[in-house]
């Protein structure tokens, strides 16, 4: 019972609620990566927006509720947009990149299965051009991911402030 008190006062310090953290706060502490700040859904930002329209609405004050919800509406839109492009450029690069590790992993595999460890004839080793391969491999993969994150972050923080905006 002293439990569901301070949970509703929202003071719990149970291990369950301690993990609960607010999506705004994981937002910017965990989930977004700096150098792609701006490209994100600007969920704070919408989230104010929605408090003052609320507000608006409660004080009786429809026309500035109204003018604040087209410009919530012009931003999300401007966000949406804004993400959905940045996602576009960075898959593009990706897919680039991609196909030029598909093709330096095809040339050290032939190099070997010819000559296992023998430089080539113009000085390079197959081993260290392995070993730059797997690491564009892995750089990839984290790439890859980063993406998928990118992606998965927009849509819940999209989905959570469209909900925000329904109540």
């Amino acid at each position: 019972v002293t439990q569901v008190v301070q949970r509703s006062r929202g003071r719990c310090t149970c291990s369950w609620c301690a993990v609960m953290v607010k999506f705004g706060q994981r937002l910017k502490t965990e989930l977004m990566r700096s150098d792609w700040a701006e490209s994100y859904v600007q969920y704070k930002s919408l989230k104010k927006k929605i408090t003052a329209i609320a507000e608006h609405q409660v004080k009786g004050e429809m026309v500035a509720a109204n003018e604040l919800y087209k410009a919530f509406k012009e931003q999300l839109s401007a966000d949406l947009e804004n993400a959905s492009s940045f996602y576009t450029e960075r898959a593009s690069e990706f897919c680039t990149k991609v196909e030029g590790v598909k093709q330096a992993v095809k040339n050290v595999l032939e190099s070997h299965a010819s000559t296992p460890s023998t430089p080539k004839p113009d000085g390079s080793d197959p081993t260290v051009e392995g070993a730059e391969a797997i690491d564009d491999l892995i750089e990839l993969m984290s790439t890859g991911g980063d993406l998928q994150r990118y992606a998965l972050v927009n849509t819940e923080a999209t989905r959570k402030i469209l909900k925000k905006l329904a109540k």
